[in-house]
C-alpha cells in the first residue's frame, strides 16, 4: 500500500481556484496543471528530477505561452532545492500488480 501522500506546496487548491475563474486565460491553468505533474512526478513516482524538469520544459514550449518555460523551470528548481534542504527522502518506482490495477477498477 502506498504512504499518505502530503503535497508540499497546495497546487491542488491553486488549480481549483485558478480553474473557477472565468477570466483566467487557459494557459496558465495548463502551466499549474504541468507544474503538478512535474511535483507528483519527481516525488510520488521517484523520476530524477533531471529528467521530469527537461520534459515539462519541453512541454511547455509546445503547448505554453513564451514565457512558460522558463517560468515551470524556476519553480521546479526552487522545490528541488527545497526537497533537498528538508532532505525529503525520494522513494524508489512501486511495483504494482496487474490483479491490483484490476480491482481497482
Amino acid at each position: 500500500m502506498r504512504p499518505a501522500y502530503k503535497d508540499p506546496i497546495p497546487l491542488g487548491y491553486l488549480i481549483r481556484e485558478s480553474t473557477q475563474r472565468e477570466n483566467e486565460p487557459a494557459s496558465k491553468i495548463l502551466e499549474l496543471c504541468i507544474l503538478h505533474l512535474a511535483m507528483s512526478e519527481i516525488t510520488v513516482v521517484g523520476t530524477r528530477h533531471q529528467i521530469v524538469i527537461n520534459e515539462v520544459v519541453d512541454l511547455a514550449k509546445r503547448f505554453c505561452d513564451g514565457a512558460a518555460p522558463r517560468i515551470i523551470n524556476g519553480c521546479l528548481n526552487t522545490f528541488i532545492k527545497g526537497l533537498i534542504e528538508t532532505k525529503s527522502p525520494v522513494e524508489p518506482k512501486q511495483q504494482v500488480s496487474v490483479e491490483a490495477v484490476k480491482s481497482l477498477t
